[in-house]
């Protein structure tokens, strides 16, 4: 089978249908050791910022580790705030074809997206999302057109 009918038979889809939709939000003043004590609980790697409603930025354990190795605060774990590490995240709409999304995410070597629509956080697509599609994808189960 030549990959044109694979590309023409295989659809993943947006996404919105592939996200995790339970994803956990910080606001910019919640401490480091509250945001590392979340991402050990929950077992994630990626946190949303949100503010009166707002996505501001993502707060990622790479980030964070990265922020207290350069920092000279002795008490950094206690005293800095998600305001202080966060980063600009890739937001894009669950409306988004799946394959858009991973392109976005290697080119730009990032680990997540916020899925958002009209301002309102949905959802949030991480490689370990990625992966599941592509454990499905290999073993035929991926919806057929």
């Amino acid at each position: 089978m030549n990959n044109d009918v694979i590309e023409s038979t295989l659809k993943v889809g947006t996404v919105g249908e592939e996200m995790t939709d339970s994803v956990q939000a910080i606001n910019s003043g919640t401490s480091i050791a509250t945001i590392k004590g979340l991402m050990a609980e929950f077992a994630i790697n990626h946190l949303p910022v949100v503010d009166d409603g707002h996505i501001v930025g993502l707060v990622t354990d790479r980030d964070l580790k990265l922020a207290q190795a350069v920092s000279s605060d002795p008490n950094f774990h206690n005293s800095a705030t998600a305001r202080e590490v966060l980063v600009a995240p890739y937001v894009t709409a669950p409306d988004t074809p799946l394959d858009d999304v991973l392109t976005v995410m290697l080119q730009r070597r990032i680990g997540s997206a916020i899925v958002v629509e009209h301002g309102v956080l949905l959802g949030i697509f991480t490689r370990n999302d990625a992966c599941r599609v592509l454990v499905r994808l290999l073993r035929g189960t991926v919806t057929n057109d």
